[in-house]
């Protein structure tokens, strides 16, 4: 791969990682906030609607309470004409609200007026309006026996009753709550009775009107009593139904169904909780919201849910053009780059070419690159001009040694050849003595016999005496003469072992010297390498 490519690569790779890193920090930052933002919105509306639903919901119970409140004064009321007066209070107050599909009141025996005698065991009455026009239920709100005695328990507070689905004109088929309150006697402040107003609640509306709010009316709404029965719900297929028994409400709760509907009893607990939708196939964020009612211990809670996938479709968008605007600028600053790079490395390319040049042309040393850049190609270039010079310098260097060389190789060779003479002479030296021992060894064999015709001849050995002695000077000075060509010899010896170890030494130089030439060039060449290298 080219140098230029490698640079452009490393460049836009960590331009790369860069931008991937900031963008994924911010991507992640801007997640979490909108996240966040989004919780905080879903707890807003909730908080919000059930407020809402607590005063709707106050008001028919204040309306009850101020009931109970005016029949407890009873007493300050002409006795014959209280049942009158209380029946006409219902009748008027049902004929105004559309909403009261019944209002109703049960008194303990004789407690109103001790006419039970004279007009029932005990006094009860209750309008309707279910069928259209207004009906007197003579017989009392079903159930109304059971109502008092769970009110008369715990006179101090209203009993919200679990909403029942009923049929009611022009309205079809709607949730019917019933409110009661207990009727304190003023002056005995005891509890004689009890009021009661079933109404059609309007709650599912209000959850429609919540999941419009939520990102586009993809929210999730739900209203629950506090046990657990759905009144309202942005699924109206669970309506009426418990939320331990609807197979959804399980499904998307699982293992937290019982904490979530235990919560349903306590008026100051919110659940925030994140479960997947295999409906909605979203994670959903989901806050079951108390809603408490003044003067009543049974709190309902409002469900507001949101969809994660909608909450992060903005994040999402997000993403996506940072995708595409990180993949835009990635491509300009890769060509950016690169044309960058190519002005960076062109002095580099020119370094190479010089160098290919010298080692695969005819090894123009004379060449040298042009320094255009104060930086480090700039240096790159100065400090490679510089090495050819230094490599020419140590050629024209190698190339006069290499005469010197030549020359002391010929002085050698004229050395051998004196050398070979200087043996030539020793050997006939060597010849010569030989020659002069056999004429010697002759001599003292001439010299035995000599002496044996001496031994006999006895006699005549005064005669010769004289000259004998003559005869043994003569072998004086032949010998003297023999030791001093010994003599001489050996000095010859001498001096060609002189010579030769000399003419070794010599040669020995000349080996080291040829060696270090030897050594230099391979030093040079493997500086011409990592040259080339650079």
């Amino acid at each position: 791969m080219k140098l230029k490519a490698k640079i452009s690569m490393v460049v836009i790779i960590i331009i790369v990682v860069i931008m991937s890193v900031s963008s994924g920090i911010t991507l992640w930052q801007a997640s979490r906030l909108q996240t966040e933002a989004a919780h905080d919105y879903a707890l807003e509306i909730a908080h919000t609607h059930s407020v809402d639903i607590e005063r709707r919901v106050e008001a028919y119970i204040q309306a009850v309470k101020q009931l109970a409140q005016i029949f407890g004064e009873y007493e300050s009321i002409v006795t014959e004409d209280r049942r009158v007066i209380f029946d006409n209070i219902l009748w008027s107050l049902v004929n105004e609200n559309e909403d009261f599909t019944g209002l109703w009141t049960a008194w303990l025996p004789n407690a109103l007026d001790e006419l039970d005698e004279q007009f029932g065991s005990q006094y009860h009455t209750s309008y309707t309006r279910r069928n259209g026009p207004i009906e007197e239920m003579p017989d009392g709100f079903e159930g109304w026996e059971d109502y008092l005695v769970t009110v008369l328990k715990d006179p101090s507070n209203a009993v919200i009753t679990e909403p029942v689905w009923r049929e009611v004109a022009d309205k079809g088929e709607v949730p019917v709550v019933t409110i009661m309150y207990t009727i304190i006697s003023e002056s005995t402040r005891e509890p004689v009775g009890i009021v009661g107003v079933n109404y059609i609640t309007a709650i599912q509306s209000i959850s429609d009107e919540i999941a419009k709010q939520l990102y586009n009316g993809t929210g999730v709404t739900g209203v629950y009593t506090n046990n657990g029965t759905i009144v309202a719900h942005y699924d109206k297929t669970r309506i009426k139904q418990n939320i331990r028994d609807n197979s959804h409400e399980k499904e998307l709760l699982g293992d937290q169904l019982e904490e979530v509907a235990a919560a349903f009893k306590k008026s100051d607990d919110i659940v925030k909780i994140t479960r997947y939708s295999p409906v909605l196939e979203t994670e959903l964020y989901l806050i079951y919201y108390p809603i408490v009612f003044e003067d009543a211990d049974t709190p309902w809670n409002l469900l507001v849910g949101i969809p994660l996938n909608e909450v992060t479709r903005e994040v999402r968008n997000l993403t996506l053009f940072v995708i595409i605007f990180a993949a835009i600028t990635t491509v300009v600053a890769a060509i950016i780059v690169f044309f960058i790079v190519s002005g960076i490395v062109k002095p580099i390319i020119d370094v190479t070419h010089t160098l290919k040049d010298i080692s695969e042309g005819e090894g123009d040393l004379t060449k040298s690159i042009t320094v255009k850049n104060k930086d480090e190609i700039g240096d790159l270039s100065t400090y490679f001009n510089r090495t050819l010079e230094k490599i020419r310098a140590l050629i024209i260097t190698i190339k006069n040694q290499a005469a010197v060389l030549f020359d002391i190789g010929n002085e050698l060779a004229a050395n051998m050849t004196q050398t070979a003479a200087a043996i030539n002479q020793i050997t006939a030296n060597i010849a010569s003595i030989k020659g002069r021992v056999i004429n010697q060894s002759a001599s003292v064999t001439e010299t035995n016999a000599t002496m044996e015709q001496i031994t006999v001849n006895i006699d005549k050995l005064n005669e010769h005496v004289e000259k004998q002695t003559t005869s043994v000077s003569q072998s004086s000075s032949a010998i003297e003469e023999m030791l001093a060509d010994i003599q001489s010899v050996t000095q010859t010896l001498v001096k060609n072992a002189k010579n030769v170890e000399e003419l070794s030494d010599a040669s020995e130089v000349g080996r080291n010297g040829l060696q270090e030439v030897s050594t230099d060039i391979q030093e040079i060449a493997r500086e011409s390498e990592g040259l080339l290298e650079i």
